[in-house]
Formats: C-alpha cells, sequence, structure tokens
C-alpha cells in the first residue's frame, strides 16, 4: 500500500516545476486532498477517508465561490483497484436567500488541457482543467476491486483568458504537446505572434500561408495571391497556372521591361518576347533540330526519310520539268512558308520555290529521274 503523504509529496513537487496550464513555478492558490478507499485499514495521513460503496463515491462540495480558482491540475494515483474511472464534476449555483448549493452535477465543462475526463487509469495520472464554476467535486463513476484512489486537487488563480491564451515557462525544458488539430497558437488580429525561428524542420499537414503566398502540402501546390500557381502534376514535371487555373501566359527572366527577355505562351505555340511584351526578340542556339510531322510531296517525287516541315529532302521520280508541291504536316503558318531548296545530285540543274500558301510551298525546276533535292522551309 502506497504512503499517502509520499505520493502526494512528488505529485506536488512535479507539479509546481511546471505549474498549473503553462504558468510559472508558483504554489497552488488553492488545494485539496482526498483519498477514496474500500479498505478497513487505509492510512489517514490527516485526511478524511471517502468511501468507495459498489465501485463509485463522491468528494464533498468545493464552494469555489469562495476560492476562486480557475486553473486546475488533478493528480490521481490508484492503487488496487482496477477499472477505476474518475472525473472531475462542476455545478452552476442555486440562489436562495439562505445561500447557494449545487444544481445538477455534470462532467467538467470547460477546457480539459491535458488527459482525459473522465480519466481511467490503474497507476497515476495528472489532467489539467482551464475554466470557473461555482461548485466543483470529484467523482469516481466506477471502479473494481479492493484498494484506494488518492486525488490532489490544485487550484491556481488565473486571469480570465478568451481563446485559451496561456502563459508558458520560459525556456521551455520539454516537448510542448497539444490535443491533436484542436488548438491554435496565436489567433488573427491582436494575438498573433510576431516571428518564428526553427533551427529544423517546420511541418505541417495542410496549408503555410501569407496574404501573398500561400502552400498546399498535399496536392504541392504553391499559389501566388491574384498571381498565378505553381504544381508538380507528376514526377519531375512542373506546370504553371494563371490565379483562374486554366491557362497561363508569359514566363519572363530577370525583370519586366523591354531590356529582358521572355517566353510567351500563344495557344500551342511558344514566342521569344521582350519581357514587356512589346516586341518578339532572338533566340539563339548552337542548332535547331526539326521536329513534327512529316510532310507530303506531288507526284514529281517522294518524301525522304526522316524529313520534317522545316527540313528534308525529296527524290525526284521525274526526267525533266517539274512543279512539285510540298504540303506541311499538322502546322498552319500566319502567312506563308519561305524555303531554301537545292539539287544536290545535278548541281547544274536549278530548283527554286515559285509560290506558297499556308499549308504548301511549290518548287520549280529541272531534275533527272533520282536526283536529291534538298530544302530547308520556316513559316512566317
Amino acid at each position: 500500500m502506497l504512503s499517502r503523504s509520499l505520493v502526494g509529496l512528488v505529485l506536488f513537487i512535479s507539479i509546481c516545476a511546471v505549474g498549473a496550464n503553462g504558468q510559472s513555478a508558483s504554489a497552488p492558490d488553492c488545494q485539496f486532498n482526498y483519498t477514496l478507499t474500500n479498505r478497513t485499514t487505509e492510512q489517514t495521513d490527516g485526511i478524511t477517508n471517502i468511501l468507495i460503496a459498489a465501485g463509485v463515491a463522491r468528494t464533498p462540495s468545493i464552494n469555489n465561490r469562495q476560492t476562486l480558482c480557475n486553473s486546475w491540475i488533478m493528480s490521481v494515483t490508484v492503487d488496487g483497484l482496477s477499472a477505476s474511472s474518475l472525473s472531475l464534476d462542476d455545478s452552476q449555483n442555486t440562489y436562495t436567500p439562505a445561500g447557494g448549493t449545487p444544481t445538477a452535477w455534470a462532467n467538467w465543462e470547460g477546457t480539459v488541457l491535458l488527459g482525459t475526463n473522465p480519466s481511467t487509469t490503474t497507476t497515476s495520472t495528472q489532467v489539467s482543467y482551464q475554466g470557473f464554476y461555482p461548485w466543483l467535486s470529484v467523482r469516481l463513476g466506477s471502479s473494481t476491486g479492493t484498494g484506494s484512489v488518492y486525488v490532489t486537487l490544485y487550484g491556481w488563480k488565473t486571469p480570465t483568458m478568451i481563446g485559451q491564451v496561456f502563459r508558458l515557462p520560459n525556456p521551455i525544458t520539454q516537448d510542448l504537446l497539444f490535443t491533436d488539430a484542436t488548438y491554435d497558437i496565436g489567433k488573427l488580429g491582436a494575438t498573433r505572434p510576431r516571428d518564428l525561428f526553427a533551427s529544423r524542420t517546420i511541418q505541417a499537414g495542410s496549408t503555410i500561408k501569407s496574404p501573398q503566398f500561400e502552400l498546399t502540402i498535399n496536392g504541392g501546390i504553391f499559389y501566388f495571391a491574384s498571381r498565378g500557381s505553381l504544381t508538380t502534376p507528376a514526377d519531375g514535371k512542373f506546370m504553371f497556372r494563371d490565379d483562374a487555373g486554366t491557362s497561363f501566359n508569359q514566363m519572363i527572366f530577370g525583370g519586366a521591361t523591354s531590356a529582358f527577355p521572355s517566353l510567351k505562351r500563344t495557344t500551342t505555340n511558344l514566342i521569344a518576347r521582350l519581357a514587356d511584351d512589346s516586341a518578339d526578340t532572338t533566340f539563339q542556339a548552337s542548332a535547331f533540330i526539326s521536329g513534327g510531322g512529316t510532310p507530303s510531296v506531288g507526284t514529281c517525287g517522294t518524301i525522304g526519310t526522316g524529313s520534317k516541315n522545316t527540313a528534308g529532302f525529296i527524290t525526284s521520280a521525274t526526267t525533266g520539268s517539274c512543279v512539285s508541291v510540298l504540303t506541311f504536316s499538322g502546322y498552319t503558318a500566319a502567312t506563308g512558308w519561305s524555303c531554301a531548296i537545292n539539287n544536290s545530285t545535278t548541281v547544274a540543274n536549278i530548283i527554286q520555290q515559285s509560290g506558297s500558301s499556308t499549308t504548301t510551298a511549290t518548287f520549280t525546276g529541272t531534275t533527272v529521274s533520282g536526283d536529291v533535292l534538298r530544302y530547308n522551309c520556316f513559316p512566317y
């Protein structure tokens, strides 16, 4: 059997080291000690034993209108009993000319900061509460076996704290734990912290945001208020969108004036533009490799293997004069096509472009069947 005095001393020292609800290390303003027991030989240690009958018991009512404490810690040690369920109950006041008395008792109706109410344990626990009620009482709602429950209820007189704002010890020397996904650090308005400094990781389950920026963790979205977003739809892919999330206009490099370049999107095309979108600009590379579809050619020849819209070759199927029409695949020029073409087999036979449309280029000249005619074409 545990010594009641020893239990109370250990619990009191541990509580005063932290304080109620993060209060600085100060002695409690209110303290109530109880022993709930169904043992016939339980020690009293100067504390009146309260009989457990049929597994239940209740302490005398605490008139909190006199003590005026509103931050509480209930420390509990259970010895010998099992399946014990202990709660701190509260009650409103019934006014009578002769004096107030408790109304119907209820499980603590304020904020339970740590632990559960009722608490179920076979060893020991601490539960913290925040709030003021006129009447308080500790209730053993159920228990099994023979033994005792040692209860010490500590209370502090703290200012009324709206939104559960508490003063923490400085420095904090242990983990700061919350009931999961229930409470906040600061609120919008006048209760926000100023800066946050972390030496390692800031991990969020949903969103990190400011008035101008928002990072959505689930889904990987960087959102810039009224500007646009950056997402990653698949591994190794980055997608830029406008604020509506339906399109994208321009990516600029280094600045927003005509002194800087940009890439602008128009439907399915990219255009090199000045950053202020006032004019086109140059695009430089060591080489440009033609892609796209394979064009077709008329009866004067066959299109060469690997040929594309902007470069390739035609093998002539005609000896003599021929008019060949090259029809481009999958792309329509704004105005037409400008092409350079030469006969790389019979050099003396001259062939040249004689016409164009938004989808075709026409070549005219003299060839020998089998001549290779090499072309380069650009839309304009």
